[in-house]
Order: C-alpha cells, then sequence, then structure tokens
C-alpha cells in the first residue's frame, strides 16, 4: 500500500487539522512514495525502537508522539535527534506520528482507556477529557489499585485524596493533562485520572474535593499500540502486515 493512502487512510481516523498548535502530528520523516509492505506501531520514536523497525524491515513506523516537535537548524549524528533521523533514512523507514488528533477524536485513546477500565455512560466534556461511570461506588485506593495493575504502573502510581473515599464518576485525560480536572469536575467527577500531576494542581483539587490519580504518562498511553493496531487492522490489514513494538517505553528505569 503506498505511502501515500496510508497517510489518508490515518487522517481519516484522526484529522491532523484538530491537533493543537504546538503538535507536530503527521509525517516526521518521509523516504518517498514508497509500498509500504509492513508499518511498526509504537508509542514513540527512539533508538531501541528503530532498531526493532530495522529488525522487522518495516517501510514505516506509525508513531503516538511526534519525533519532532521543534524545528531543527541541522542534522548530525552527535544529536540523538540527528542520529535518529540519518539512521531511519538509510534503512528506508518513514515515519508518521499521530498525537493530539487522536487524544481528541471520538473513539480514539482516551475512549479506549475508559473502556478498558469498563466505565459506562462515557461522555466527551473537553477536546480531551472524557467522564464515566464505574459500574458501583469504589473505594478511591481500590480504584488505584485497579488502574496501576491496568497500566502495569504497579508500585509507582501516585492517588491524592482519601484512600476509603467511595468514588463513582471518573474523569480521564491520558497523558499528561492534569489541568483538565476542573473539566472533569464540572461534569460530576469524583476522580480523575492522568498522568504527569503537578504538584499545586494536586493541592487545588484535593482543596475543591477531587480525588486524582497519576498513572504516568506512559502508563497512561501505552494502550495507543493495541488501539492503533486494531484500528488499522480493520482497515488495511489485508494490504499491510502490521507489527505492535515490543519495545517497554516506559521513562522510568526504576523507583528509588
Amino acid at each position: 500500500m503506498e505511502f501515500s493512502k496510508i497517510k489518508e487512510v490515518l487522517n481519516d481516523i484522526a484529522p491532523l487539522s484538530t491537533q493543537e498548535d504546538w503538535d507536530n502530528s503527521g509525517v516526521q520523516v518521509c523516504c518517498g512514495h514508497v509500498n509500504v509492505k509492513k508499518a511498526l506501531i509504537a508509542l514513540e520514536i527512539n533508538n531501541e525502537v528503530i532498531d526493532e523497525a530495522i529488525k522487522n524491515k518495516v517501510e514505516l513506523i506509525i508513531a503516538h508522539h511526534p519525533m519532532l516537535f521543534d524545528p531543527i537548524k541541522s542534522i548530525c549524528p552527535c544529536d540523538h535527534k540527528g542520529a535518529y533521523i540519518i539512521k531511519l533514512i538509510k534503512n528506508n523507514i518513514s515515519v508518521f506520528s499521530l498525537h493530539t488528533p487522536y487524544d481528541k477524536v471520538t473513539g480514539g485513546l482516551n475512549d479506549y482507556f475508559l473502556e478498558k477500565l469498563g466505565l459506562k455512560n462515557i461522555k466527551q466534556v473537553s477536546d480531551f477529557a472524557r467522564v464515566g461511570n464505574l459500574p458501583t461506588k469504589t473505594k478511591l485506593e481500590t480504584l488505584a489499585k485497579k488502574v496501576a495493575k491496568l497500566t502495569d504502573c504497579e508500585g509507582m502510581v501516585r492517588v491524592f485524596g482519601d484512600p476509603k473515599k467511595e468514588v463513582k464518576k471518573v474523569g480521564i485525560v491520558c497523558g499528561g493533562g492534569s489541568e483538565f480536572y476542573t473539566e472533569a469536575m464540572e461534569a460530576g467527577a469524583d476522580v480523575f485520572i492522568t498522568g504527569d500531576v503537578r504538584h499545586h494542581l494536586a493541592w487545588n483539587a484535593k482543596e475543591e474535593g477531587m480525588c486524582m490519580i497519576d498513572a504516568l504518562h506512559w502508563g497512561t498511553e501505552k494502550f495507543f499500540v493495541d488501539d492503533m493496531y486494531d484500528m488499522l487492522n480493520k482497515k488495511i490489514g489485508k494490504e499491510v502486515k502490521l507489527i505492535k513494538s515490543k519495545v517497554n517505553q516506559n521513562a522510568i528505569d526504576f523507583m528509588a
């Protein structure tokens, strides 16, 4: 399948026109109008992922996080981003990123996470924030343990609020979205799940009676690989062999 056709499919799934001003979704590296036989799906680009792509002889990597956010003035192997670009081009591997458009879109990453948690009556309350209901009222500590297990972040999840408090309506923004807790709270959420919770926002939420669960940026977005694989498999699976990245992309190596 031509790369240009895959780009059209990805844009149909989550239009690039909806991305945030600071985002850089879309083509990161283009090696020409190649026929893509294999594509690797990964959370983001790093050296291990590129090696994985080379090993699997893919022509395309589809990533959630953009490899390039800021303009670069030169490409040099002494810089890790430059080294990535050189390595990708040498191996004829193009890169496409689908970041905030896939966070926002109905049926995208945020909705996928809520469904994995078993929430019902999911509603979108802003561009990013969603809310949904647990089947029954649940203690905050019980929900936090469930989230920790689901995200493979056991021992790393931070919880803000009374562990014995019972919660029912859950708000969520995958990635680093602690500033969106107010939108979830206005929609009636008792607890907000995200990553990268900032200290002062956590205190503000607690003072306003809102519980928060920080399941890490990686933990809340690791589902992109499975989600995008399922999405694309339905659309282009007969024409392109899709491969899930097996690289663990949690930036935390250990907890001291």
